[in-house]
């Protein structure tokens, strides 16, 4: 009887411990994993949104100066041609 408790008890602790041994690891792996995927889902939505709001911003950037531009440009343009127009006018008139 001392034997076969022996045994036994042998016997449930190694499958006691090994699957206690199991449940743990596929715990730690699981939260490991997890964190590991949360990290870089984390960096690639940073990088992600960091690269989109600098196109939208050079996007934006560009966007303005060339119709700030455009705006400079059509100004001067009138300036310049009723200034020019003003001038021939007083000169041919």
């Amino acid at each position: 009887m001392n034997d076969l408790l022996t045994v036994l008890m042998n016997y449930f602790n190694t499958v006691l411990m090994n699957d206690l041994l199991t449940v743990l690891m596929n715990y730690f792996i699981t939260v490991l994993m997890y964190d590991l995927l949360t990290v870089l889902m984390n960096y690639f939505i940073t990088v992600l949104m960091y690269d989109l709001l600098t196109v939208l911003m050079n996007y934006f950037i560009i966007a303005f100066m060339y119709d700030l531009l455009t705006v400079l440009m059509n100004y001067f343009n009138t300036v310049l041609m009723n200034d020019l127009l003003t001038v021939f006018h007083k000169r041919f008139k």
